[in-house]
């Protein structure tokens, strides 16, 4: 019965952030996608992702994770929305 429930609970997760797939760059993103140069890298060489990680204007934390997945959707897809906000709500579901 347990594997239902999580099914299910993954199943509106899906249903509900989905239509926010089609939306542009809102608040923090311009600071921390749009605007960062930083996790815009030319190549996916081990320095430039480095450097990408460490690049958030965010905080003195860094938040090297998030930046290093931006930095991989950059070289991936550019500075396309979708694809950011899909691979962050991938992350979300197998997180939960």
């Amino acid at each position: 019965m347990g594997g239902w429930w999580l099914l299910a609970a993954f199943a509106v997760t899906v249903a509900v952030y989905w239509p926010g797939l089609s939306g542009g760059f809102l608040f923090d993103d311009y600071p921390n996608i749009v605007d960062n140069h930083g996790v815009q890298p030319h190549d996916a060489s081990l320095a430039s992702l480095v450097g990408a990680a460490l690049s958030s204007p965010s905080s003195e934390f860094k938040r090297p994770l998030a930046s290093l997945s931006f930095a991989v959707n950059y070289l991936a897809s550019g500075l396309d929305p979708y694809w950011m906000k899909l691979t962050n709500l991938v992350i979300h579901l197998l997180n939960g």
